[in-house]
């Protein structure tokens, strides 16, 4: 009864609907969705030695499935967060949760930023995106973990909560590095609601730099409100200035006589970094710029060069070309057994 799934989804989006302009709505529907609104149950929880947290309803009977519903208050539906009331609720119930897996649907990534807790958000991202399916040849076909490979679910939850890691928003405020690790170099460039453009680099656990497009953002700016980040980058409001750009990384190849690595949903080129041991992800259409351990990306290079496998053996095929001559021998067989019946009988 009452499952928090459809409480909160009702709860994030009745109020949005209800703040649109007058003109895309009608009087009949804002008051239908301000009786809805005023008649939804309360989010589920539970109260025990003064904690609270959320129940994935008020009661259920049994769980199925490797779901955490609980928590897509936090996610997709963001009531709770990073500079949100309540947090501690939220974050109780992250802990509590039963499943705290990654790959394949699982959005504890995506959740745990959410929440600000970066060195979680942070490896399962790693995990991620380092996962590789050893039969296919292009590195984004992940899995498969629960269905079928590519496992689309296990590249965008990845990819989502590397954002969410960099960039949050609640309502008009926005959030800066809200769960970034500090030991993680990025040059970023992101898109927030109503236009906005959010680019900065952040470099030895500062920010080197940023840029707000357009500069009347930067009224709503509240940088990070996180104070209890559990290794994430400091909270400090950054510096605006509208001339400074990210640190750009040219596109270049792997290695020498190679193309880049293009087509991956995420980053669409890679290259080796001049001062460090690390490689650059060059994204594509505005999504975030990270890097990775060469000694990943050398293995990768290797499957490139090696030779190109050889695809599974038809044995189906052969199968079917089996049955098919059968079938033609038994046909012929038969048609001559009809020609012997039909000849006519000599009489001595």
């Amino acid at each position: 009864m009452n499952p928090l799934p459809e409480i909160a989804g009702l709860r994030s989006i009745l109020p949005r609907l209800r703040a649109l302009p007058a003109g895309a709505t009608t009087e009949t529907q804002r008051n239908r969705w301000s009786r809805m609104l005023g008649e939804l149950p309360e989010i589920p929880t539970k109260t025990e030695n003064g904690q609270r947290w959320l129940l994935p309803a008020e009661t259920y009977s049994r769980e199925r499935n490797i779901e955490n519903p609980e928590l897509y208050a936090v996610w997709p539906y963001s009531l709770y967060g990073v500079g949100k009331p309540d947090l501690d609720v939220a974050l109780a119930t992250y802990d509590r949760r039963k499943h705290k897996g990654t790959g394949g649907w699982f959005q504890n990534a995506i959740q745990a930023a959410c929440l600000g807790r970066a060195e979680e958000a942070a490896e399962m991202v790693a995990s991620n995106f380092a996962s590789h399916h050893p039969g296919s040849r292009f590195p984004a076909f992940f899995g498969p973990n629960y269905d079928w490979v590519p496992d689309q679910d296990h590249g965008a939850v990845a990819m989502i909560a590397l954002q969410k890691m960099l960039l949050q928003w609640d309502g008009d405020r926005i959030l800066l590095l809200p769960a970034w690790p500090k030991k993680w170099d990025v040059s970023f460039k992101l898109h927030a609601p109503k236009n906005t453009i959010v680019e900065g680099f952040f470099e030895g656990g500062s920010l080197r730099s940023l840029r707000v497009t357009p500069p009347s953002a930067r009224k709503t700016w509240c940088g990070s409100s996180r104070s209890d980040r559990r290794g994430g980058a400091p909270p400090a409001r950054p510096r605006f200035s509208p001339n400074a750009r990210p640190a750009a990384a040219s596109v270049g190849p792997l290695s020498r006589g190679r193309a880049p690595l293009s087509g991956w949903r995420g980053p669409s080129a890679i290259q080796r970094s001049r001062r460090h041991d690390f490689a650059t992800a060059i994204p594509t259409k505005g999504e975030p710029t990270f890097r990775v351990p060469l000694e990943r990306l050398r293995d990768v290079d290797s499957r490139r060069s090696g030779p190109r496998p050889l695809p599974p053996f038809p044995y189906f095929m052969i199968a079917v070309a089996v049955n098919l001559t059968l079938i033609a021998i038994a046909t012929v067989w038969k048609l001559n057994e009809a020609k012997k019946d039909a000849s006519p009988t000599s009489i001595a």
